[in-house]
């Protein structure tokens, strides 16, 4: 990567670490916003399941973002694989 690389939006390109530094921020605090409005609900209703599908939804995301990091690595055998270098 060069210096003056930059993205469409004319920001200089990040790492993938990086990306994922911002990512994984950005979920945390939407994560903690859907919370603590779901939190104030739980005198009203039963949410144990809204609170089973926010988890599965944060074990989700870390697989996933877990996954793009791997498949950075050059030297992957599925990075290999998906670019036809084997």
């Amino acid at each position: 990567m060069t210096e003056n690389e930059e993205d469409r939006f004319g920001i200089p390109k990040m790492t993938t670490n990086q990306e994922v530094a911002v990512s994984f921020t950005l979920f945390v605090l939407g994560t903690l916003l859907v919370l603590s409005g779901l939190y104030p609900l739980s005198e009203i209703a039963d949410l144990g399941p809204a609170f089973l599908g926010v988890v599965m939804m944060g074990s989700g995301y870390l697989f996933a973002i877990e996954s793009i990091r791997e498949l950075e690595e050059k030297d992957h055998f599925l990075s290999r694989k998906l670019m036809n270098k084997e």
